[in-house]
């Protein structure tokens, strides 16, 4: 008795310090072959393994036999389970069937005990259905993945044509775990209301996002109740009040230079929320015919001539070629009206031309001025003495200089069109030029 005491005490001993739990059911590692000490399975539990462990290193049948067992707690898998035991030991109650039995030269006992080969000594067990003693708990399967999903807008704001009250934005979406989803909508915080169900991937436009508002779309997986439930993703759009349409053209009136048949203007509108614009033009009061479609911001470099006037009428972009509502004033977002003027011959001049120094002085003052309209700017080519043009300084198209000049000296200053290129190319002789101011100085 004494005997059998001692050994229950090992045996308890190793139970406490080895149990485990595995992550699919509960399972405790219990020392001592099934052949020298009862196994003691509880209620609710079945052996499932039995193997040699280093755990059990002080029992008896070491190392020659299995020295442990495996038991797993049944009670609480739920209904699907299948579960593989040994020596066709069956959990209790009539809720588990047997689908058969195998041979498994790791499992059960073998190879460590004398396993007859590829005899069968492991049988396999399914839950079909919840019978005592199962836990009211497993008597249903897992409750299936909850839905998930995530909307997105092609754009966190729209910009709304000027004058109009709503805009246009499309809408994405994915959905896990969903047979279709719906879509509510809510406008700049008022009520939420269901719009659209759709399968459970897709795209939609939405026409309704107000000026100066905002639409937030919601992704639910009901269309009924008062509120969406549950909510899976949500995504909010602004609507931005475009500004009114212009045109303008700079510059305007176009000075059409001395000696030039025309000159340029650069031509810019600006329409915020329309896909595109249809411009209209019409030459000298002339009938008004469609010139071209284009973006709803854009610049154009347009040449104008003296006496030339053009009107330029900005539409809606029409996809018909017969552009039905343009051409006069129904639908008309912006116009302008430019003007090409011939501009006069250049003038340039020095007050005075001729210098006189005052005894006992040896320099003088002289303003140099000059005009030369509809040039964008002028270059400046000095002498002295009669001596080789210079480039001496690029100014505005009108202007005056100060110009300190020396007793016994001579000046002469050429004009030419402005011209970027730091090496003034066709600068300095005749080629180009505008006009000439000779400057003397005396006592």
């Amino acid at each position: 008795m004494l005997k059998l005491t001692l050994r229950l005490f090992i045996y308890f001993s190793f139970f406490f310090a080895f149990s485990i739990t595995a992550s699919a059911a509960n399972t405790q590692e219990r020392c001592g072959s099934t052949a020298n000490v009862p196994l003691y399975v509880p209620a609710g539990w079945v052996l499932t393994d039995s193997y040699h462990s280093n755990n059990c290193a002080n029992d008896p049948t070491y190392p020659t036999l299995p020295n442990a067992n495996q038991i797993t707690e049944y009670d609480n898998l739920p209904v699907g389970t299948t579960l593989l035991t040994c020596n066709a030991v069956a959990p209790a109650g009539s809720g588990w069937s047997s689908s058969g039995s195998s041979y498994n030269a790791s499992r059960c006992g073998c190879p460590y005990a004398n396993c007859t080969p590829f005899a069968p000594n492991v049988t396999i067990w399914t839950h079909n259905t919840c019978a005592p003693p199962q836990a009211s708990s497993s008597c249903y399967p897992p409750p299936p993945p909850a839905a998930t999903g995530h909307i997105s807008a092609a754009a966190s704001s729209v910009t709304i044509p000027y004058g109009q009250s709503n805009g246009s934005v499309s809408v994405s979406w994915t959905s896990q775990n969903t047979g279709s989803v719906c879509i509510w909508v809510s406008n700049s915080g008022g009520p939420v209301r269901a719009s659209q169900c759709f399968g459970p991937s897709g795209s939609w436009t939405w026409s309704y996002v107000p000026a100066g508002g905002n639409t937030k779309f919601i992704l639910s997986t009901n269309a009924d109740g008062a509120a969406p439930n549950p909510v899976l993703s949500t995504v909010t759009v602004n609507g931005i009040a475009g500004a009114q349409p212009t045109i303008h053209a700079t510059p305007n009136p176009v000075i059409i230079p001395w000696g030039s048949t025309s000159a340029n203007t650069t031509v810019t509108w600006s329409a915020p929320g329309y896909a595109g614009l249809d411009v209209w033009t019409s030459t000298n009061g002339g009938p008004w015919v469609w010139s071209v479609s284009a973006q709803s911001s854009y610049s154009v470099v347009l040449p104008i001539s003296a006496g030339q006037t053009v009107g330029m009428r900005l539409y809606p972009y029409s996809s018909d070629s017969s552009h039905p509502g343009q051409g006069g004033t129904a639908n008309l977002l912006a116009s302008t009206t430019i003007t090409g003027v011939a501009g006069a011959q250049p003038t340039f001049s020095a007050n005075p031309s001729h210098v006189v120094v005052p005894a006992g002085s040896t320099t003088g003052n002289t303003t140099v001025s000059w005009n030369a309209p509809g040039f964008a700017g002028l270059d400046l080519w000095t002498s002295t003495n009669g001596g080789a043009y210079q480039w001496s300084a690029s100014a505005q198209a009108s202007g005056s200089s100060v110009l300190s000049v020396t007793i016994g000296n001579t000046y002469s200053i050429r004009f030419y069109p402005y011209n970027s290129d730091s090496t003034h190319p066709n600068e300095g002789g005749t080629l180009g030029l505008l006009g000439t101011v000779n400057i003397t100085v005396s006592h």
